[in-house]
C-alpha cells in the first residue's frame, strides 16, 4: 500500500510539473487542459492529501522501511488553479484571434 501511495503521489507531481511547464511557456490553456485530463489533477490531489496525518504516515513508513511519498507540490497546485481562471478569461480572445487568422494576412 505504501508503494502504491508513493507511486500515485509521484504521478500526481509529474503531471503537475508538466502542466506547470506549459503555463511557464505561456501555454496557459494547454496547462489548464492538462490539469483537466482524467483523473482531474485538483481532485486527485485532494484524494492524496493527507496533510493532517502526513507526519504519522512518514514515521510509519520510516519505521517499517516502506517508501515515503513525496510531498504534493503546493506551488504547482496554486499555479494550476489560477490558470483555470486565466484560461477562461482568455478563451473569447483566442476564438477571435483564430477567427481573424482564418481570413488570412
Amino acid at each position: 500500500m505504501a508503494m502504491q501511495f508513493a507511486d500515485r503521489r509521484k504521478q500526481l507531481n509529474d503531471r503537475l510539473r508538466l502542466c506547470q511547464q506549459y503555463i511557464f511557456q505561456w501555454h496557459v490553456e494547454r496547462g489548464a487542459s492538462c490539469g483537466r485530463d482524467q483523473p482531474v489533477l485538483l481532485e486527485l490531489a485532494a484524494v492524496l492529501d493527507i496533510a493532517q496525518d502526513e507526519k504519522k504516515w512518514n514515521e510509519l513508513c520510516a519505521a517499517n522501511g516502506w517508501p515515503m511519498a513525496e510531498a504534493i507540490d503546493e506551488t504547482a497546485i496554486r499555479l494550476l488553479n489560477s490558470s483555470y481562471s486565466s484560461a477562461q478569461a482568455l478563451e473569447p480572445l483566442q476564438k477571435l484571434y483564430h477567427r481573424c487568422r482564418s481570413y488570412g494576412p
